[in-house]
């Protein structure tokens, strides 16, 4: 990812995939799911992710959004790729209501190749990087399907063209949703002081709102 897009960094995938606007599943196996979001610098990107278990995802695709995926995600006709986040509250009002994303920890592929990571990642996203030896790495998808470093260099190529297949199901707001547990979205309303609290306590704890709220409702 890094070497065909060097101006998009593993922490902008991350804040891309974690405020997702809208996202798609589309009909492959593995399920693929196109999304896009924010990046940290304001910048609009999409992504496409494959999930490896239980909201753990392999990010293998991210770049400045282009019109192709704006409209397959339904956001075509809403804003383009030069739009930015003070132009939020415009998408909120008019077709998605932004939601931080949640990972759990300790994402990684079957085989250990840490040598061709270039640092460590956020916890729950592999941000995939360019091989620098030639061993193998083999993955496996939350449905099962095993799939190695070839199959991601393929499907890479494929997502810098648009995608011309079918889609399980119409685009949602948010981020993908995990198949293997069969989340869903669930917005919960907070002032200003309550989110920036939680915020707060998220980056002390290095992870996420979402998690933090996973955490307080597995320990009551």
């Amino acid at each position: 990812m890094s070497r065909r897009h060097p101006e998009v960094e593993p922490r902008d995938v991350q804040a891309a995939f974690e405020t997702a606007l809208r996202s798609r599943a589309r009909d492959t196996d593995p399920v693929q799911w196109v999304g896009v979001g924010l990046d940290e610098r304001g910048r609009l990107l999409e992504f496409v992710a494959v999930e490896t278990s239980p909201e753990q995802w392999l990010v293998y695709h991210a770049m400045p959004a282009t019109k192709a995926v704006l409209n397959e995600v339904g956001l075509g006709g809403v804003v383009n790729n030069s739009w930015r986040s003070e132009d939020c509250c415009q998408v909120v009002d008019r077709k998605a209501e932004v939601r931080p994303a949640s990972w759990a920890n300790g994402a990684r592929p079957t085989t250990k190749r840490d040598a061709a990571w270039k640092r460590p990642q956020p916890p729950g996203i592999i941000h995939q990087s360019p091989r620098k030896d030639k061993m193998m790495a083999t993955y496996q998808a939350v449905n099962g399907k095993t799939f190695t470093d070839d199959d991601i260099e393929r499907w890479a190529d494929q997502a810098e063209s648009p995608y011309t297949g079918s889609h399980l199901g119409p685009s949602a707001p948010g981020r993908p949703v995990s198949v293997g547990q069969q989340a869903k979205p669930f917005t919960l309303r907070l002032d200003a002081a309550r989110r920036a609290k939680l915020q707060a306590r998220a980056k002390d704890r290095h992870t996420t709102p979402s998690q933090i709220m996973r955490d307080l409702i597995d320990a009551m």
